[in-house]
C-alpha cells in the first residue's frame, strides 16, 4: 500500500495505431497492444491504459514497439522481406496526468511513430523527427510449441506470436514528482536466482491453493496489494477492484476445476527494472500458472486465467498489479 496521502490524479495512455503492430509499455510493463488485429491484417486499436500503477518517483520511461503486418499473414513463411510498412501506417501513444484537484491536465511523454522516407518507423515531433527518442532495432519475445500438460484444449494460433519477429522500439523518457510510495519502488529485483524462481513458484503456488479450495477470502486477502494500487490508480477502492474480479469463477460455473501446473510450460519474465516479474505461458506469452477451467453456458469448454505481477517484498513475493 502506498504510504504517503495520495493525489486525487490519474496517468493514462491514450494510443491509436493502424496499419502496423504495436504494443505500449510504462517501465517495461505492457499496456497495451494490437496483437488481435494485426492478426487480420489491420493493425488497429484506439484506446488508453492505466501508467500509473507503473510509475515511481523519479526517472520513467514510455516505450512503443511496432512490427509489420506481414509477420503476421498466413504466408508470412513465403515473404522474403517481412519488414515492408505500408507508408500509412503509425502508432502514437500520448502520456497524460490529469490532476483533479487543480483542474489542470499535464502531458508528460509522447511517442508519435509514423513511416518515413525510406520505408522505416522513426518518431516525430510536430512533423518533424524526433531525436531526443532512444531507438532500438530488436526481436520479439520467443514462444514455443507445448506438447504435454498443456493449458488450454483448444489450438493456439501460432502466428499470433512471430518467429523472430523484428521489431522497433522507440523509448521517451520523463520524471515525475508526487507520486505514491508503492510497496514495489523499495522490492528486491528479480535476478534469477533459484531462491528467487522458488519463491515465485510459492506465491503463484500460495493463489493457487486458495482457488482450489474456494477459499476467496484468502484470495481477495492475497490480491489486496494490488487492489490497493489499482483503487488509488483508478479513482476506485480496493474492495471495488476485488468484487470485479472473477474469483468466483472456481464454484459458479459448471464442473470448474483448476488447472495443473508444469512449470517447465512458462517463461519468467521480469520488468521494471526486475522490481516486477510474472510468469507467462510459452505459447501465447499471456497465460499464468493459475488457470481455471470449466464448462461455459454453450457447454463448450472454456478457461479463466489470473494473472498478477509480483515484487519481492519482505522476502515474499506479492501481487502488485
Amino acid at each position: 500500500m502506498a504510504q504517503a496521502k495520495e493525489r486525487n490524479i490519474e496517468i493514462r495512455t491514450s494510443i491509436d495505431s493502424k496499419y502496423l503492430f504495436c504494443e505500449v509499455k510504462t517501465n517495461g510493463v505492457p499496456g497495451y497492444d494490437n496483437r488481435a488485429s494485426a492478426l487480420r491484417g489491420e493493425g488497429a486499436g484506439t484506446t488508453s491504459t492505466n501508467s500509473y500503477i507503473a510509475m515511481s518517483n523519479g526517472a520513467n520511461e514510455l516505450t512503443v514497439e511496432v512490427g509489420a503486418l506481414d509477420w503476421f499473414a498466413e504466408n508470412a513463411a513465403g515473404i522474403e522481406n517481412k519488414n515492408t510498412f505500408n507508408p500509412a501506417a503509425y502508432c502514437k501513444a500520448e502520456m497524460t496526468l490529469v490532476d483533479y484537484d487543480n483542474d489542470r491536465v499535464v502531458n508528460l511523454a509522447t511517442l508519435d511513430i509514423r513511416i518515413n522516407e525510406q520505408g522505416q518507423p522513426e518518431a516525430y515531433r510536430n512533423n518533424v523527427p524526433d531525436k531526443t527518442v532512444v531507438f532500438k532495432e530488436t526481436t520479439a519475445h520467443p514462444t514455443e510449441l507445448v506438447t504435454k500438460n498443456k493449458a488450454t484444449s483448444g489450438n493456439i494460433n501460432r502466428r499470433a506470436y512471430p518467429d523472430n519477429m523484428t521489431l522497433y522500439q522507440f523509448t521517451q523518457s520523463f520524471t515525475v514528482s508526487g507520486l505514491p510510495d508503492w510497496q514495489w519502488v523499495h522490492s528486491e529485483p528479480y535476478t534469477g536466482s533459484p531462491e528467487q524462481i522458488a519463491l515465485l513458484k510459492e506465491a503463484y503456488s500460495e493463489l493457487w491453493l486458495a482457488l482450489k479450495n474456494k477459499d476467496i477470502k484468502k484470495v481477495r486477502k492475497l490480491h489486496t496489494p494490488a487492489a490497493e494500487a489499482w483503487a488509488i490508480t483508478t479513482q476506485s477502492t480496493a474492495d471495488r477492484i476485488l468484487d470485479s474480479q472473477r474469483y468466483n469463477t472456481i464454484y459458479d460455473e459448471k464442473h470448474a476445476e483448476m488447472k495443473t501446473i508444469d512449470w517447465d510450460n512458462f517463461y519468467i519474465i521480469p520488468m521494471n527494472n526486475g522490481k516486477m516479474v510474472r510468469m507467462v505461458y510459452k505459447e501465447t506469452l499471456r497465460f499464468s500458472p493459475v488457470g481455471v477451467s470449466y464448462i461455459d453456458g454453450d457447454g463448450d469448454k472454456s478457461s479463466y486465467f489470473f494473472s498478477p505481477i509480483f515484487s519481492l517484498v519482505n522476502g515474499k513475493y506479492i501481487p502488485v498489479i
